[in-house]
């Protein structure tokens, strides 16, 4: 009887399938490496989008802050201007009545009373002066409480020491304001 070892054929067809197996393993090994590259590369691309975005918005975000800083400054300009428009409405509009009333004092300072200052601030202003006698110290004060610029004119002072003995001159003070 003849005998054949078939071992080696079957170690053949084995070791041809485990070759095959291994050709198929490695290729999807390679397949698989290769759809982890791409997946990879996707993802870094957009991880450098999305920082790219993230940079854009940063920047938009510190403009942003930067204009809202300068319009809160700006707004506390013009604020301070609107304060100072005001200040200035209400200083001309009592300039207007001080300049008038000053125009005014002239025409109706009477003989032998003669002004030694006049003061201002704000709304209330005073007047020195002295007169030969307490009559026209009062003739005066009549002639500026007829005025149409301060409402309320008042005589402070009168000094009459000198008028018992008819020695000129008698000091007085007036004030003057915008308010009642």
């Amino acid at each position: 009887m003849n005998m054949m070892n078939l071992l080696l054929l079957q170690q053949n067809a084995c070791i041809a399938q485990i070759k095959q197996i291994k050709k198929f393993f490695y290729m999807g090994l390679m397949f698989t490496l290769m759809l982890i590259l791409i997946f990879m590369f996707f993802c870094k691309s957009n991880i450098y989008k999305i920082n790219q975005e993230i940079s854009k918005v940063e920047t938009h975000k510190s403009e942003h802050t930067l204009a809202v800083n300068e319009a809160i400054d700006l707004d506390a300009q013009i604020k301070l201007m609107r304060e100072k428009i005001n200040q200035i409405k209400i200083s001309s509009g009592a300039n207007k009545n001080l300049s008038g009333f000053l125009n005014l004092l002239p025409k109706v300072i009477p003989d032998g009373l003669y002004l030694v200052s006049l003061s201002w601030h704000e709304h209330a202003g005073i007047i020195y002066g002295q007169a030969n006698n307490n009559k026209t110290v009062n003739q005066f004060l009549n002639a500026l409480k007829n005025n149409v610029y301060f409402k309320q004119i008042n005589l402070i002072k009168s000094d009459k020491r000198h008028e018992a003995d008819n020695t000129p001159p008698i000091y007085f003070v007036i004030n003057f304001n915008n308010h009642d």
